[in-house]
């Protein structure tokens, strides 16, 4: 497949949606193909996909932490793998779940390596955007910073909250305002 290019001639980066989705298709496929009502499970279980995708921009975000999508994306297939070769995948009753967990406690154990490996990938970028003599070394990455906004969408949680059931007709002029 060709890479498309935008006006620069250089090629144009994927935008987040499409990066999400190239993932959460890749999760359909290995662990919602073979369960029954597979199609069913993976639509009601994908808000935790998301939230299983985006939890480490979550952690990353407000300790600076920037990485690249391919960067990002070998994160989460690392752990993928992992599942897939030490874990019995069969037997997963919430793949969902069994995701967000497996990130989550990889990100608990990991982090520091990814902060590290961030460090050094920022000073080798400058060093080499200083030798061009570009303006601005810092390379705008937004990846973490967009699947982090996800991730607050996500995890934002709806519909309505204890305490307000029932109060709809009840509430007085003074209090809506």
């Amino acid at each position: 497949m060709k890479q498309r290019q935008n006006r620069s001639g250089l090629p144009k980066q994927k935008m987040p949606e499409e990066m999400v989705n190239e993932l959460l298709a890749g999760l359909k496929a290995s662990f919602y193909t073979g369960l029954q009502d597979g199609e069913k499970r993976f639509w009601w279980e994908r808000s935790l996909l998301l939230r299983a995708i985006t939890h480490p921009a979550r952690e990353m975000e407000p300790r600076g932490m920037a990485l690249p999508w391919e960067e990002y994306q070998g994160m989460l297939r690392k752990i993928i793998g992992t599942i897939k070769v030490h874990g019995d995948v069969g037997a997963i009753r919430s793949p969902g779940r069994y995701l967000l967990h497996a990130v989550q406690e990889h990100w608990r154990l990991h982090w520091e390596e990814y902060y590290e490996r961030v460090k050094t990938l920022r000073a080798a970028t400058e060093k080499e955007m200083a030798k061009l003599g570009a303006r601005d070394s810092r390379v705008q990455d937004r990846t973490v910073e967009d699947l982090a906004r996800l991730h607050k969408v996500v995890s934002a949680g709806g519909g309505r909250k204890k305490g307000q059931a029932g109060r709809g007709d009840q509430a007085k002029q003074g209090e809506l305002f």
